[in-house]
């Protein structure tokens, strides 16, 4: 009974996990994103998309890069979690890169033509991630906003 019953929950876990796992292209090495600091700053929206951060803590911010190309970053608490680039320069974006370990690499791509309309989480680590502050401290450090001399 009880390897039937482990067997039934592989099976549930790997049933749920497999539509997301097809729904993405993945490159482990990770896809190209535009360049932030060479790119104009068209603006930012804040929105509240977690009920574990308290406030709007996604913070949306526009860019438009040399070669006319407009794109947007998406972060928490300071770690930048995916772009969405406009290539046809119409709403909505084109494609989406995400960055699910927050390693920094944005290896996972979603489509809206290729894989329709997905809900993705926002990962785990966003919200162990310590947000720097103006002095390169994390804020629960005990010295964290104190001003160096």
């Amino acid at each position: 009974m009880a390897r039937l019953l482990a067997a039934g929950l592989l099976f549930l876990v790997v049933s749920l996990s497999l539509p997301l796992a097809m729904a993405l292209d993945k490159n482990l090495a990770g896809y190209p994103v535009p360049s932030i600091y060479r790119s104009k700053f068209l603006g930012l929206i804040r929105r509240d998309l977690s009920e574990r951060v308290h406030g709007p803590e996604t913070i949306f911010k526009q860019y438009e890069d040399t070669w006319g190309l407009q794109f947007e970053t998406f972060s928490i608490k300071g770690k930048i979690l995916g772009y969405n680039l406009d290539f046809d320069g119409q709403f909505p974006y084109d494609v989406t890169l995400f960055d699910l370990d927050c390693d920094g690499v944005f290896e996972t791509k979603y489509d809206p033509q290729k894989h329709g309309n997905l809900d993705i989480a926002i990962p785990e680590c966003i919200f162990r991630w310590k947000t720097p502050t103006a002095y390169g401290e994390s804020q629960s450090s005990p010295d964290a906003g104190r001003r160096r001399r």
